[in-house]
């Protein structure tokens, strides 16, 4: 019986290549999807909702937090994936009683392309994976980076809370050339707005998720930091780590380009 050990160091045993998976993260599920395997997903979080309109006829099993373990049973899955950051361990550790589950990691880009290889040999699609891989290097390594500019990325509001040095938007916003002010910290750290003052702040980006900031927000910013661009961003090309990460360079391109006209 093959071994595999996922990106937390724990063993996955397989009888044979998965033909039923549940896929509990959108990014992974749309990478799935995106290596020619979204005929063998029967189930997926209420959160995947790319690619559409494939996704929104998929089994739902509830959020990325709290799954339905019931639902989970009954589609019988012969492999479950699931995230470190983005799934609780008590799940992860129920789940793991009854079925195989493949848990990743990614708090990097060079995590994300792990990511690519690993599932990509295991459920046999090794070549897609591998080529959705290259695309991604090559698609980075050519991209205009921004100057080295100071700024913040906010993921949610009252409380406040940014990304620290472990976390996979933090890795991005450091390859295309953006200086993270809160990057000698860990997580999702709270800040306050003493403290994002205290930076002197370039930009200051709003994400749209897993908090919604969106337009009615700019104004009470830009009111506390006059002297920051407040940038509203699309939070799915800072943390999705899929395919969606090919997209992202286009839309990295385009900020860059705006931000610099302003």
């Amino acid at each position: 019986m093959p071994v595999y050990i996922d990106q937390t160091g724990h063993k996955v045993q397989l009888d044979s290549s998965p033909q039923r998976i549940i896929s509990l993260v959108p990014s992974q599920t749309e990478f799935l999807h995106h290596i020619g395997l979204g005929d063998r997903i029967v189930g997926v979080s209420k959160f995947c909702v790319h690619p559409k309109p494939w996704a929104s006829k998929v089994k739902k099993v509830g959020g990325t937090k709290d799954l339905k373990h019931d639902v989970i049973a009954e589609l019988e899955p012969d492999l479950i994936i699931g995230n470190k950051e983005e799934n609780t361990q008590d799940d992860i550790e129920r789940l793991r009683n009854e079925h195989p589950v493949w848990v990743t990691e990614v708090n990097s880009i060079t995590d994300a392309l792990s990511m690519f290889q690993n599932l990509g040999k295991l459920l046999g699609a090794q070549r897609e994976a591998d080529q959705l891989s290259r695309d991604v290097k090559l698609g980075f390594s050519g991209l205009k980076r921004f100057y080295g500019q100071k700024m913040a990325y906010l993921i949610w509001n009252e409380p406040m809370m940014t990304v620290g040095n472990d976390t996979y938007i933090n890795d991005v916003l450091r390859v295309i050339g953006l200086k993270n002010a809160f990057a000698g910290r860990v997580r999702y750290p709270e800040v306050s707005w003493e403290q994002l003052a205290d930076q002197r702040l370039e930009f200051l980006f709003l994400s749209s998720e897993p908090f919604p900031f969106s337009k009615k927000h700019i104004k009470a910013f830009q009111k506390r930091l006059p002297n920051t661009k407040i940038v509203l961003v699309d939070g799915e090309m800072f943390s999705w780590y899929g395919n969606r990460m090919l997209e992202a360079l286009d839309y990295f391109a385009d900020l860059k380009n705006r931000l610099s006209k302003r």
